[in-house]
């Protein structure tokens, strides 16, 4: 019966693909785990603009066991016969990935086709060791923060690309694009063959792919050794946790820290910020909760803290908090709340309910030369949105690097009328206090843990803060 109504569905399957194996992989193994059928794709397909290799595209068909599952990861829903719901509307699972994907109508698949050994990232190290200048990790691997601490714990400096480099290794030229981690031999804590040793452990360990090149000069004008080739600053991370902060947003931040980076952050008390010597950390971040406790004592040393070089990541609410403390300038869209003259008290509770967006899919866009979205290739990219607050672009437009899009909702519920609200509204904006730097997330990047597109965005704002540029960020004026 299932298999029937499949076949009357006009969409007959899904084909998907992206250029970061291990977010791609990351899918592939939970349509393992939900023995959902999976497909290579036989010859390179090109759909709507978009090119879908033979090697790293796979398809996934409607008609089979699993088809109401694997309709549902797919498919977009933005009509609802209710308005009221628990919380998220939109699951739509390849736009949390950040997977490029289309609905296909027609295909052919054979059974040689079928998936029955599931990819797995492979860690490797390409090139000669032996004669390396410098080892490249190139920045479409999500996983590569994990492997750069590792490597900044060993007290060995990291760079990282502002643009994109070409370089020439037997005669076979390769770009590599802006975010790729640069860690050049000479100079390093380790000598040249502990760090090729180091190198080795680091891709199996991590799963990365590390490149060795012999020179460090480009066919283009950046090389390896330009000014825009910059330092990566190891960050030492506190997180405000405990009375007044939400939990599940503090739990998101600390499992990512946890479990994704594998890296220290100190969970504190707001209430710790009063007697805490500060200079111990360079990065903090807030996730959503009410911080109006803290006293304009403990506002004015966050802000002389800031001032010195150092990074606040707000997420959410907490944005709102800084705006109020005038440490950055935000401008929130007012809601228009009037009603239409025949609201009833019994019907308040449904009526308000359907004026909510609690967990929708926004498409933003994202300007991709942004340090906060390097490692990304979606220029629209998809966010979780969960809640009803707008704010306007920042004054500097440079400081506005992700803003709702014109045609904005993939999937999920919006209340009726509320479209005009967020056009062009701010996803993500970038401040600046003294030399320091307060990076604001109004949508939830690390949304219970699986929206990995917005991990890389969060990432991005721990580790390159400091290289994003202070003409570009908001100062107020």
């Amino acid at each position: 019966q299932l298999l029937a109504k499949a076949a009357t569905n006009p969409v007959k399957g899904y084909v998907f693909t992206s250029s970061d194996k291990n977010r791609l992989y990351g899918f592939l193994n939970i349509l393992k785990q939900h023995h959902v059928d999976v497909y290579t794709v036989a010859n390179q397909m090109q759909l709507n603009g978009k090119v879908y290799p033979d090697q790293q595209s796979f398809i996934v068909p409607l008609s089979q066991a699993q088809s109401i599952l694997a309709k549902t990861i797919f498919e977009q829903v933005t009509t609802f016969k209710d308005s009221s719901f628990y919380d998220v509307s939109g699951w739509t699972l390849p736009f949390a990935y950040g997977l490029q994907f289309d609905a296909l109508t027609q295909m052919q698949l054979k059974e040689q086709q079928k998936l029955t050994e599931f990819p797995e990232c492979q860690g490797v190290v390409n090139g000669k060791t032996r004669e390396a200048y410098a080892y490249l990790i190139s920045s479409e691997q999500s996983n590569m923060y994990t492997g750069i601490y590792q490597l900044q714990k060993e007290g060995i400096r990291v760079r990282c690309s502002q643009a994109d480099v070409t370089l020439t290794e037997n005669g076979v030229a390769r770009m590599y694009k802006k975010g790729t981690a640069v860690i050049q031999v000479s100079g390093q804590a380790l000598d040249a063959d502990a760090l090729a040793a180091k190198m080795h452990e680091l891709a199996n360990q991590c799963k990365l792919t590390i490149d060795a090149t012999r020179s460090g000069n480009s066919t283009e004008l950046v090389t390896l050794g330009h000014p825009l080739v910059q330092p990566i600053m190891k960050p030492s991370v506190f997180v405000m946790a405990g009375p007044g902060i939400q939990p599940q947003s503090a739990g998101e931040v600390w499992h990512h820290f946890d479990k994704e980076l594998n890296m220290p952050a100190t969970l504190m008390e707001p209430g710790k910020v009063r007697s805490t010597q500060l200079t111990r950390y360079n990065t903090l971040v807030l996730p959503e909760g009410n911080y109006n406790g803290w006293s304009e004592n403990e506002v004015a040393k966050l802000k002389e803290w800031v001032m010195q070089g150092n990074t606040i990541i707000g997420l959410g609410s907490a944005c709102q908090w800084l705006a109020g403390k005038n440490l950055i300038a935000l401008t929130p869209r007012k809601e228009n709340k009037k009603g239409n003259g025949t609201e009833f008290y019994e019907n308040a509770e449904r009526e308000l309910d359907a004026k909510v967006v609690a967990g929708s899919i926004f498409q933003t866009d994202a300007d991709l030369s942004h340090p906060l979205h390097f490692g990304l290739d979606q220029p629209k990219m998809a966010i979780m949105k969960t809640s009803n607050k707008v704010y306007e672009p920042t004054t500097n437009p440079y400081a506005t690097p992700a803003k709702y899009a014109s045609s904005f909702l993939l999937s999920g519920y919006l209340p009726k009328g509320s479209e005009a609200n967020f056009i062009n509204g701010a996803s993500t904006t970038v401040h600046g206090i003294g030399s320091g730097k307060i990076i604001c997330f109004h949508d939830n990047p690390l949304f219970r843990g699986y929206w990995k597109t917005g991990q890389r965005m969060f990432d991005n704002a721990v580790f390159l803060s400091s290289i994003i540029e202070s003409k570009t960020v908001d100062t107020g004026n």
